[in-house]
């Protein structure tokens, strides 16, 4: 659960999309543990395939994280 809402702060560098890879991820930890009889590897395979579809999703996005904010470098 710790890594499915340690994403939610990645909206601020990776866009829109890490919500929704945070959500996905929550409820897939929820079905976890609400059905117990959902085999831990079902939850790990579906979970690592959620992080890799939306990981080829950033890698292969035109979004590089720049919002516009100029680059403002000091120098002492």
């Amino acid at each position: 659960m710790a890594v499915a809402i340690h994403f939610i702060p990645f909206y601020f560098v990776h866009g829109k999309t890490m919500p929704f890879l945070s959500l996905a991820l929550i409820l897939v930890v929820g079905a976890g543990y609400v059905r117990p009889d959902i085999p831990f590897a079902a939850i790990g395979y579906l979970d690592a395939s959620i992080k890799i579809a939306f990981g080829m999703r950033l890698l292969f996005s035109k979004n590089d994280g720049y919002r516009g904010v100029p680059y403002k470098i000091i120098i002492d």
